[in-house]
């Protein structure tokens, strides 16, 4: 179909499943038109918009139906994004991840990954204890790699957030009895190795959402297989590589996937931590992340958002990061 048709089958089919402009405009984000040329592939869609809109009224006698309705007038906020694909192989590369991105997994946005990983999610205390009891364990013990890596964080950044033990007694105390359970070991809460602890689960579930993006990248069509059926040994493997990075740094894609502070439980495997690992692999399994793809405008500022939904607010304006 020629691109101006594609538009009007788009409208003509979101108009015949809808009663109300409301309707149609949410029918229509659910679509996408394609044509092929014999050369390009062209893709449209429609992307609601605050700041653009479209003429219904040019469109009205052109819909392929006896009589539009009687909503079907003004204007519509929104435009409609074309995407050109030259040869077959990107063609069809560009159709399968439109195609997993209206699958049945929800799609991927700061708002989804907050719901299931966030302060404020069923899922974020019991993480948190896992990981905060491993890193204290290793540092009383003084394990070589935990030391050196959590020695480095905090000589570094230290600095910038300033001796975050002084915090008052009403952020101590809040911060105290809003975690008083992760702690094993009955004291009271570590701030610093709190926050250290809140940043690795960070940079656990971003590396692990980008790993499982890129691979969705590099082949849309291949179906994946979850770590999940892995043994204890395959998924350590599976897992640690997908952190690292090592399969994407032969595509030259390396300051992402460099080693930082926060690798440090990846010296220091236990089981409960795979357990963990378990947890988080299938909540990520739950969203479909070719949407940052096919439909950027729901993604927003996925890294701001996400740590702002991971980072307690007290703890945020203790560490001076006030966000607007």
């Amino acid at each position: 179909k020629q691109e101006g048709g594609l538009i009007e089958y788009l409208m003509s089919l979101a108009v015949t499943e809808s009663t109300s402009l409301e309707d149609f405009r949410k029918q229509l984000s659910t679509k996408i038109g394609i044509g092929f040329d014999g050369k390009f592939f062209i893709f449209v869609r429609f992307v609601s918009n605050a700041n653009s809109e479209i003429e219904l009224k040019e469109y009205k006698s052109r819909i392929k139906k006896a009589q539009t309705p009687q909503w079907f007038r003004g204007r519509l906020d929104g435009y409609f994004e074309r995407t050109q694909r030259r040869d077959i192989k990107n063609g069809l590369r560009f159709l399968f991840l439109y195609l997993r991105s209206i699958s049945p997994r929800a799609p991927l946005t700061p708002a989804n990954v907050s719901s299931r990983f966030g302060e404020r999610s069923t899922h974020f205390n019991k993480h948190i204890a896992i990981i905060y009891n491993l890193l204290a364990d290793k540092l009383r013990s003084k394990d070589a790699h935990t030391t050196t890596l959590y020695g480095e964080w905090d000589r570094v950044f230290g600095k910038v957030y300033g001796d975050i033990t002084d915090a008052s007694s009403d952020v101590k105390t809040q911060m105290n009895k809003r975690y008083a359970q992760i702690n094993s070991a009955a004291e009271e809460v570590d701030l610093k190795y709190l926050i250290f602890s809140i940043h690795t689960y960070y940079n656990i579930i971003l590396k692990l959402l980008i790993s499982n993006l890129f691979s969705s990248l590099l082949n849309p069509f291949q179906i994946r297989s979850t770590a999940l059926a892995k043994n204890d040994e395959q998924f350590r493997e599976q897992i640690i590589d997908a952190i690292r990075g090592d399969k994407f740094k032969m595509l030259g894609v390396e300051n992402f996937f460099e080693t930082g502070f926060f690798e440090w439980w990846t010296y220091v495997w236990n089981e409960n931590l795979s357990e963990m690992l378990r947890e988080v692999i299938y909540l990520l399994e739950q969203l479909e992340v070719t949407t940052s793809i096919t439909k950027p405008e729901l993604i927003g500022d996925m890294v701001r958002e996400t740590y702002h939904g991971l980072m307690p607010q007290p703890l945020r304006h203790l560490l001076g990061e006030y966000f607007t």
